[in-house]
């Protein structure tokens, strides 16, 4: 269970397979930085990453909502590869981007 000081990444994924919306709140409860993808391939989601985590389809792009300061910061090629897709200023590629670790603990729950 997580304490009120510990902060969650909430994150919008659009489930296309199913045709909806999916908003979720992560925690990262390793002591390791970990990718937003495997935080998401761990709660079942199944996010699309044709290729296999490269950064190069934009298939596992993600919208963060809420605490974005919880991830690094876009490298030029995740950021190149934003711009030329026209996606907005909250848009990730979950593939690209590492939910920091959370120095308060932290629990990983939907």
């Amino acid at each position: 269970m997580k304490s009120d000081m510990q902060k969650s990444l909430t994150v919008l994924w659009q489930d296309r397979v199913n045709d909806r919306a999916v908003e979720i709140d992560i925690f990262n409860a390793s002591e390791e930085p970990k990718k937003l993808l495997d935080l998401l391939l761990d709660k079942g989601l199944l996010v699309p990453h044709i290729c296999s985590g490269g950064g190069s389809c934009g298939t596992c792009m993600v919208e963060i909502l809420k605490n974005d300061e919880l991830l690094n910061e876009p490298d030029e090629h995740e950021q190149d590869m934003l711009n030329s897709r026209g996606w907005g200023p909250k848009a990730r590629l979950s593939c690209q981007c590492y939910f920091k670790t959370n120095s308060l603990g932290g629990s990983d729950k939907l």
